[in-house]
């Protein structure tokens, strides 16, 4: 960076709130940091929690991870420069103690005297104080090194969540290597680190003060802030391999930490594996791009989003349902989430996608816990009903603005994932999770869901069979103009013209998720 005049004409703030305002360092570092314009103060973190999110354009991404590519090669060249010095001066003055002793130069006195006898093997010019400290450093630094080494080939996730704490006082809605802007630069849920950005002193510029000191960052590392522990298990990123050069050198003896699996009761009504089977069908007419509705199923948890046909679409942007369920998919993780935990994720996906994507999704998420607890958020009609013995014994509620106008997210929605309705109940053995889009159930009652489950379940058929048996009697009600549907009824009550008679199918997309407890 340079400064004065010119370094206004030339940088471009990415973000600003009052006086402060976001920069990439595209010169030294490739980080960005965040610079008050009235006070002169920089910090890593963004300044409040409402600071607007960082975003970059491609171009600014790749000068970035170039850049930052650059100067931790830098930094890792110095760091084994120094620690090479570090010990060839210890190597120095050992070799020369010895070789005093062999020769015999040192008298009774000398080995009585500890302090003399470092002076006499040192050798002339060296003070009796300098190589003992000397000796002392390189011992930690060495240390340092080694634990490092060893922490990432045996302790991956214990490395990374220490990055992870040193920077908890800045959240994932107002930073800008989480949430939305960490998953721009992430390119799959195995590549994302969990880490935020930061940057380092630039030493040139005199009029945007970066902080003085941020840690380094590895060559391959990419940004997404991820906070649960099942996702941080999902990872299979190595850990970086250099020695941070800003950590504390001080010597200090590794913590074991014991990890306690959570323990669950011996019952047999308690579920002991959970399957997985799900399946999408487009509207006839969008068959040829897919239509609009998505799904994901990762780990123990998994989500429907049905595309709301009546929103403004761009061409050549990706859909809002389908990219948020490729945001889903990258950040719930492996184990099961609690309600909060899903909400801030559908936040941060809801966010991505406002940025991101075209037109608008309901969205009903559910997760399963190591106690098969099932937690379930829901923004708009789409459903999810747990079938226990041929009956529906939980459902969840839709929440409609009005007839054919369900919440939905989207980047000119009101709506938000803390607006929905959340479900939580117990699963056991024999229980089936059906979570569908409104395609399923506008066309065939809940109730014969139920028998269809039931009926599938007594032939002991897997999950796929059941999803597509759902999915196919849906389409084909949805096709008849006299069949006895939901819709026709809602329909018919709100005046709609076309249903008058109360009967028929409504022609959809249609998805569906099966979950099989046993």
């Amino acid at each position: 960076m340079t400064s004065g005049d010119e370094s206004s004409s030339s940088i471009v703030a990415l973000a600003t709130e009052g006086s402060w305002s976001a920069y990439l360092d595209e010169e030294t570092t490739g980080l960005v940091y965040y610079f008050n314009a009235e006070t002169g103060e920089s910090l890593w973190d963004p300044p409040t929690s409402t600071f607007p999110k960082v975003r970059l354009n491609r171009k600014k991404r790749v000068a970035m991870m170039d850049k930052r590519k650059e100067y931790n090669q830098n930094a890792l060249k110095e760091r084994e420069a120094a620690e090479q010095q570090d010990s060839n001066k210890k190597s120095g003055f050992l070799s020369g103690f010895m070789m005093d002793i062999m020769n015999g130069s040192t008298n009774d006195d000398n080995a009585k005297d500890p302090q003399s006898l470092v002076t006499n093997g040192a050798g002339a010019g060296v003070s009796t104080e300098e190589p003992i400290l000397e000796s002392s450093s390189s011992s930690q630094i060495s240390t340092q090194s080694a634990d490092t080494s060893s922490k990432s080939s045996k302790n991956e996730s214990k490395s990374k969540k220490s990055v992870k704490s040193s920077e908890k006082s800045s959240t994932a809605a107002a930073d800008g290597g989480g949430g939305i802007f960490g998953n721009i630069f992430a390119s799959s849920p195995s590549k994302a680190i969990k880490s935020k950005s930061d940057i380092i002193d630039d030493g040139n510029n005199n009029n945007l003060n970066s902080p003085s000191s941020a840690p380094a960052l590895g060559e391959d590392e990419e940004l997404e802030w991820i906070e649960d522990p099942g996702a941080r298990l999902a990872s299979s990123s190595p850990t970086p391999s250099f020695v941070n050069p800003f950590k504390s050198t001080t010597k200090t003896k590794p913590k074991t930490k014991t990890k306690t699996m959570p323990t669950i009761e011996k019952d047999a009504a308690i579920p002991s594996k959970i399957e997985f089977a799900s399946k999408v069908l487009p509207h006839p007419e969008k068959v040829s791009w897919g239509g609009e509705d998505a799904l994901f199923v990762f780990g123990r948890s998994f989500g429907v989003f049905d595309g709301v046909s009546g929103a403004d679409k761009l061409d050549g942007v990706p859909l809002y349902s389908v990219t948020l369920a490729k945001q889903m998919k990258r950040t719930v993780g492996l184990r099961g989430l609690d309600i909060p935990t899903l909400k801030s994720r559908l936040t941060d996906a809801a966010e991505y996608c406002d940025a991101g994507a075209t037109g608008a999704s309901t969205a009903v998420v559910g997760s399963i816990d190591d106690g098969f607890k099932l937690k379930v958020l829901n923004v708009g009609d789409s459903v999810l009903m747990v079938v226990r013995d041929g009956k529906m014994i939980a459902r969840t509620k839709d929440i409609l603005h009005y007839f054919d106008c369900p919440y939905q997210l989207g980047e000119n929605s009101p709506d938000r994932p803390r607006d929905g309705t959340v479900l939580e109940t117990q699963l056991k053995k024999g229980d089936v999770i059906i979570a569908a889009s409104d395609g399923v159930f506008d066309n065939i009652p809940e109730e014969r869901v139920c028998k269809i489950v039931e009926d599938v379940c007594e032939r002991g058929l897997p999950g796929n069979i059941l999803v597509k048996k759902i999915i196919d009697e849906s389409r084909k009600v949805s096709l008849d103009p006299q069949a006895p549907t939901p819709y026709a009824v809602a329909a018919k009550r709100n005046r709609y013209e076309e249903y008058k008679s109360g009967v028929g199918g409504k022609v959809d997309d249609l998805s569906c998720v099966v979950v099989q407890c046993s």
